[in-house]
């Protein structure tokens, strides 16, 4: 029997219904799991639901397939997509991939043919969500039977007609309920904007109806509903039941980090690693005591340890000044500088890797004693090597040689060594609770959120947020036409008088444009005519034209701040890292208030009575580098932008330029600061393929904003209001006026579950080029639904 009890850890009481384990499937072993059925219950009428969490990807995988001719299947497609096959007319496909390895999808397969509206007789859901965007989608004739649910055999994890397709990754509360077509609702429900596993109620599973749970791992294919309708298990072994489970969610290794060039097996644990590659971790934590152990399968060239999470892998990590990796050959490379004091490690050794975050410390021990560096013999918790702050860091392998093979273990399983001095098995249970935390009623869309409309030509109130915004940023989907930023320190106007529009994209004072925000209200926006032109609704509200609102809290109409040499008025969300500050230029160097515990990461400045260009300020960075919103242009120097300084806790410096502090102008600055599990802003680097970076964030972006910060290049807006599934291609421009681009595949990007991958080979990837980006959350890490 497989004993999880060591596991239970704090935090599990967001779930209403816990699930303690799942079955890995290893492609390489050909597993599955086998029944043949009986004479169904009801042969037009039945319903498959399962969690899982895949592994490799980009290979056809079937995940139920039943007959040895005429065959029938649910599959993950060579491309990613899911492929729903009948025997007859039965075919669809989705639009939407499943690339997301980092969490759990709960998929929902419904059959019911003897509907007579042909699109309710088979349906698809996602987490909870009906998929609707079909590619082929050929749907069954009325009363047709598929091979699905019949009398014959049936194979899960691959093809019941030769044993091939095998499925890579892990599964977990499969239910088969012949006779019933259900919902979603049946197995899981919406908490707090998650999607989480419940106890169900079924109590008729039909002649061939199955609960599988995996929890026990002497009888694999056990079934738990009641009826006794077994599976037989093949080639599987005992240690393939594992407690990474959609209620408490494990590090794996990392399959679409970019260019990783590894060869991943065993549900992403076991790793070979060709000359000058590496691949990390799902999970970079920013704080806590973490432990992993890994297990050498053959000596040669091995390096295991840890990275920054800025590291782009695909590289030796040895020579990597983010990186402290234990080589084989008994050296420590710490941050590419050697030590050599280490023992040598060799096949069957286990390294045991301890990362405590909470002191920037680093402990490596052999066979569960201590090695020896330049430090001295490590002892966890007293002598280790010290690591740099303010980072996160991912779990990582690399190889300088021939191929290097190894497993990790970040608590899927038992460890052979228990981890000492307070170090945790790498999981979300027990990562640390986000700042705004569901678990305590709260959600990311309280703060921020993305919302789109259709115009109607005259006075139109959004309310579809769950807060008043004080910040509100409107851009036309499908008109050619300025952005529009409206924000409660500049105020709102009525139709028919001058509006208080600036424009991402332009350099112009504001109300230039045409269009009003004439009033924040409790649960969104009203927006309405503007004063002047031909067309006095364009930016907000004309004919029935698309848009786009990105909308922010903050805190409020503004307070007076004297925290500066100069007075601001601020308006301020610490807990969601934001703020607006508006204030008067002195032509002189200042500081001002921004009304943040921390110091932002970006702050945006646009003059606001006359025309002068977008500053914008990133700590990534550096105080004297700035950007500018309404350009294209690489990041620029100036000491007289911000002063050369770099904001504190309480103030941001702005010097002698005009675009920042000319004399008795007004401004407005949008203030921004990293928020673990909401907020993230940071670099990456770029290589040029569809493999591109893997950007780990810390939850499931809402919003994402990338620019080239090495050459020229756009302002590129992504969202999952705009595309809902991924691939998100669907882009707008922040200094530009276009319409939204849906076309263009070299600005792909997948949004995931723990950050966001991207898939564009030009746009948002150039070799060796930097970009800065900007993420803000729609599900933390901690409870993230996979996407």
């Amino acid at each position: 029997m497989f004993d999880n009890s060591q596991f239970f850890v704090s935090g599990a009481s967001f779930y209403p219904h816990r699930i303690n384990q799942s079955l890995r499937f290893n492609d390489d072993d050909n597993p599955y799991l086998e029944r043949t059925m009986v004479t169904p219950t009801n042969n037009l009428k039945f319903t498959l639901a399962f969690w899982c969490k895949r592994a490799n990807l980009s290979t056809s995988q079937m995940i139920l397939s039943a007959g040895t001719s005429g065959v029938s299947y649910i599959q993950f497609q060579t491309d990613d997509t899911i492929k729903v096959r009948g025997s007859g007319n039965l075919e669809i496909e989705t639009v939407m991939k499943f690339r997301d390895v980092g969490s759990w999808y709960h998929i929902v397969f419904a059959y019911d043919s003897a509907q007579s509206t042909d699109t309710d007789r088979v349906k698809l859901y996602v987490n909870g969500t009906e998929v609707t965007d079909f590619s082929p989608y050929t749907k069954p004739a009325l009363n047709e039977a598929i091979v699905l649910n019949s009398a014959v055999v049936h194979h899960i994890g691959n093809y019941s007609f030769n044993e091939n397709f095998d499925f890579d990754g892990y599964l977990a509360e499969m239910y088969f309920v012949d006779g019933q077509a259900l919902t979603p609702s049946s197995f899981a429900e919406t908490k707090n904007d998650i999607w989480v596993p419940k106890q169900t109620s079924i109590s008729t599973f039909g002649n061939n109806g199955f609960h599988l749970t995996f929890s026990d791992s002497s009888d694999i294919g056990a079934d738990s509903s009641g009826e006794g309708h077994n599976f037989t298990p093949n080639n599987f072994a005992a240690s393939d039941v594992v407690n990474d489970s959609p209620t408490n969610n494990h590090s794996t290794l990392n399959s679409i980090q970019g260019a990783h060039g590894t060869t991943l097996s065993d549900g992403n644990l076991k790793v070979v690693v060709p000359d000058n590659k590496s691949v990390g971790s799902t999970i970079a934590p920013t704080s806590g005591k973490w432990y992993a152990e890994v297990t050498v399968n053959s000596a040669d060239f091995v390096s295991v340890g840890v990275c920054e999470d800025g590291q782009e892998f695909g590289a030796n990590l040895n020579a990597s000044s983010k990186a402290y990796m234990y080589s084989y050959v008994g050296t420590v490379y710490k941050k590419g500088v050697s030590d050599t004091n280490p023992a040598t490690f060799g096949a069957t050794d286990k390294i045991g890797i301890f990362l405590d975050l909470d002191n920037n410390k680093l402990y490596f021990k052999k066979n569960n004693t201590g090695i020896t560096t330049s430090e001295g013999q490590h002892v966890v918790g007293s002598t280790g090597i010290s690591i740099d702050s303010g980072h996160g860091y991912y779990f990582a392998v690399t190889s300088n040689g021939n191929s290097a093979d190894c497993s990790f273990n970040f608590g899927q399983s038992t460890f052979t060594y228990s981890p000492d001095g307070g170090h945790e098995a790498l999981n979300t249970s027990n990562l640390a609770d986000p700042s705004i935390d569901p678990n305590d009623d709260e959600t990311p869309d309280q703060y921020f959120d993305t919302t789109t409309y259709t115009a109607n030509n005259g006075t139109l109130s959004i309310t579809t947020l769950e807060f008043q915004p004080d910040f509100v940023w409107i851009k036309s989907r499908s008109l050619d036409i300025a952005h529009a930023w409206f924000d409660v320190l500049r105020g709102t106007a009525t139709a028919g008088s001058t509006n208080t529009a600036i424009a991402s994209n332009r350099t112009d004072a504001q109300g230039n444009g045409n269009g009003v925000l004439s009033s924040f209200d409790s649960n969104g926006f009203t927006v309405a005519g503007g004063s002047s032109g031909s067309n006095p609704r364009n930016l907000v509200n004309k004919g029935t034209n698309t848009y786009v609102a990105w909308t922010w809290k903050a805190g409020g109409s503004g307070v007076t701040n004297n925290n500066g040499t100069g007075t601001s008025t601020v308006s301020a969300s610490d807990e969601s890292g934001f703020s607006l500050v508006k204030y008067t230029g002195n032509g002189s160097n200042q500081t001002l208030g921004h009304g943040l515990s921390s110091a932002p990461d970006a702050i945006w400045i646009k003059e606001i009575n006359s025309t002068s260009g977008w500053m914008c300020y990133y700590s990534a960075l550096g105080e004297g580098k700035f950007l500018s919103l309404h350009s294209t242009s690489a990041q620029s120097s100036s000491t007289a932008a911000f002063n050369n300084t770099a904001p504190t806790t309480s103030v941001f410096s702005v010097g002698g330029s005009n675009a920042t502090n000319q004399s008795s102008q007004d401004y407005i600055a949008y203030c921004f600061y990293n928020v673990d599990g909401y907020q993230k802003i940071g670099l990456y680097e770029g290589n040029n393929s569809t493999d591109n970076a893997f950007v780990f964030t810390g939850f499931r972006p809402r919003f994402l904003m990338i620019k080239n910060v090495d050459s020229t290049g756009n302002w590129g807006m992504w969202d999952t209001a705009r595309t809902t599934s991924n691939v998100a291609g669907s882009i707008q421009r922040a200094d530009l006026s276009t319409v939204e681009n849906t076309t263009s595949p070299n600005n792909d990007v997948d949004i995931l579950s723990n950050g966001f991958k991207v898939r564009g080979n030009t746009g948002v990837s150039g070799d060796a080029v930097t970009y800065v980006y900007m993420a803000i959350a729609e599900q933390p890490f901690k409870y993230s639904n996979a996407r």
